[in-house]
């Protein structure tokens, strides 16, 4: 329940219907044992323009004049920007739908109220019929798009240069499916020890990858799964394995008709990568999964290079190198590197921490997961930081359009409220989640 409720319900009728004399323009009186103060309410716009119509309006700063047009003559007070999905503004079409959007009409429109003396905030007041169940968890869905707009406005004492804009994602369950049945590289890793014929595996491998495919249940995480998993591409050259990879994109998806499994990236968390790169933000990849893979996989999917992917490691070595130890080994210029076979580091919980400090240097400002291995990388964002950062952790939630696990998803939501992080629904929060 939003706290202002609280207050308003304790008013009597003839205190509610003083705070709501007009929708575009009006003045509160003073209630001192309520705590509300006598202040002047404007509400810049109520309607008239089109998504595409204001899209195309931003390099002209035409959102800018429109505001200073409106506030002509107002010196202080209130201003109120459209409630959280800004319908009126863009004649229905909720604004969250386009994250861009919203960040260039909020950074326009709180410019001109500030030039005006004034403070801007969001309209409590001035719900359609379908916003009456706006809660707290809506100030949440909007949270990336206001912290976006300060955190890039040279005026804003929450401003961040360029060069410190830095957010981190983790990929399964978080930009890539996870649960279809399970994680992509480990569907890999079946389909290489169970079904290429030219690949003969050990029998352990072997073993291993048919009961997890019978079961349909993955091993414990440990070290002698993940040996098992390097074990399963030894000896190949890291342009045979990429190349493993694109060809295991191109199959088609179980339980997703017309999509292949390359292409089970969530829309969203598509568009917000790309929204945060166009605002100036440098975007890596955190992830559990196998460097190389991570790599094969967001090629093409994602604005994110090679150098900027960070997973789990596998040992390289050269081919002619014959268990030489790489201190003493020359690498020859007709040598060619290929996978040894072992497992350096699993990247996940406390590992990912130090994956970031290792090869980012900095610390990062936002922080994307979706579990518990990725708790440790959204703590080391949030906690002790120079800058304003935020963490958001997705929940699986959503058991219609996608293979979602309520329960998993209660206990995420419990460990947001518990550390500070934000909760984002993919069941409440998506109006699409693959395309």
């Amino acid at each position: 329940m939003l706290k202002y409720q609280k207050i308003i319900e304790q008013l009597t009728t003839e205190q509610k219907i003083s705070l709501l004399t007009d929708t575009a323009a009006f003045s509160t009186r003073e209630i001192n044992f309520r705590g509300v103060p006598k202040v002047k309410f404007i509400e810049l716009f109520n309607g008239g323009l089109t998504a595409d119509d204001a899209a195309c309006s931003f390099e002209k700063g035409v959102f800018y004049e429109l505001a200073s047009e409106r506030l002509k003559g107002v010196k202080g007070g209130v201003v109120m920007l459209p409630s959280a999905n800004v319908r009126g503004v863009f004649g229905g079409k909720g604004m969250s739908e386009d994250p861009w959007l919203i960040s260039q009409y909020l950074s326009e429109c709180v410019k001109a109220v500030k030039e005006h003396g004034a403070i801007a905030c969001y309209s409590l007041l001035s719900m359609r019929e379908e916003d009456k169940a706006l809660t707290d968890e809506i100030a949440e869905k909007r949270a990336i798009v206001e912290y976006v707009a300060a955190v890039t406005d040279e005026g804003s004492p929450d401003f961040i240069p360029p060069e410190r804009r830095i957010a981190v994602f983790d990929l399964d369950g978080t930009l890539f499916c996870e649960t279809d049945h399970t994680y992509f590289d480990w569907l890999l890793f079946e389909r290489r020890v169970l079904d290429d014929l030219k690949n003969s595996a050990p029998a352990e491998l072997t073993a291993m990858a048919r009961d997890s495919r019978e079961r349909r249940v993955l091993p414990p995480l440990e070290k002698g799964r993940e040996r098992a998993v390097a074990k399963a591409y030894k000896g190949m050259t890291l342009d045979e394995f990429d190349s493993l990879v694109r060809r295991f994109m191109e199959e088609p998806q179980s339980g997703y008709p017309g999509m292949k499994r390359g292409e089970m990236f969530y829309k969203p968390m598509v568009q917000l990568v790309g929204f945060l790169v166009e605002r100036g933000f440098t975007v890596y990849v955190v992830s559990g999964s196998d460097r190389f893979l991570v790599r094969a996989l967001v090629r093409d999917r994602l604005p994110v290079p090679p150098w900027r992917v960070i997973g789990s490691d596998s040992a390289v070595c050269a081919r002619a190198q014959g268990g030489e130890d790489g201190l003493k080994y020359l690498f020859r210029k007709d040598d060619v590197p290929v996978l040894e076979g072992d497992s350096i580091v699993k990247n996940l919980q406390m590992n990912k921490v130090t994956a970031i400090i290792r090869e980012i240097g900095v610390k990062p400002v936002l922080a994307f997961g979706n579990s518990s291995t990725d708790a440790s990388m959204a703590n080391y964002v949030v906690g002790g930081n120079e800058y304003r950062a935020l963490a958001f952790m997705l929940l699986c939630d959503d058991t219609v359009r996608e293979r979602g696990d309520e329960k998993k998803a209660g206990r995420m939501r419990r460990s947001c409220a518990e550390n500070g992080w934000i909760p984002v629904s993919m069941r409440d929060d998506w109006k699409t989640i693959y395309r």
